[in-house]
């Protein structure tokens, strides 16, 4: 094979695995909680977590409270609805929490 081919078939292998790759990374992944009880809160340097269980997760799930005072509110043992995204790396976080009896379920 001359290597003006090798160049382009290798060119094209490593544009698509470059386009794969920033697909996964950048991609908004939105999930949802329901009936999902708080079984755990905690605080470090990297801000507010709680550690939610619910029967839709095989293992409970860790995710960040973007405030204080929003983290503050939640109570343990309490069932919430709940809406929470992430992309790459990155801790999921919560963008709406509702406990599930002011939504009259």
């Amino acid at each position: 094979m001359n290597r003006k081919v090798l160049y382009t078939i290798a060119g094209f292998v490593a544009g698509i695995a470059l386009i794969y790759y920033s697909g996964t990374v950048t991609y908004l992944h939105k999930k949802e909680i329901h009936h999902g009880e708080v079984i755990e809160k905690a605080h470090n340097e990297d801000g507010y977590f709680v550690i939610v269980e619910s029967k839709n997760h095989d293992e409970p799930v860790e995710l960040k409270v973007k405030e204080q005072s929003t983290w503050n509110l939640v109570r343990k043992e309490t069932p919430y609805h709940i809406k929470y995204t992430w992309f790459g790396g990155k801790s999921p976080e919560i963008d709406e929490i509702e406990a599930e009896e002011e939504k009259g379920e």
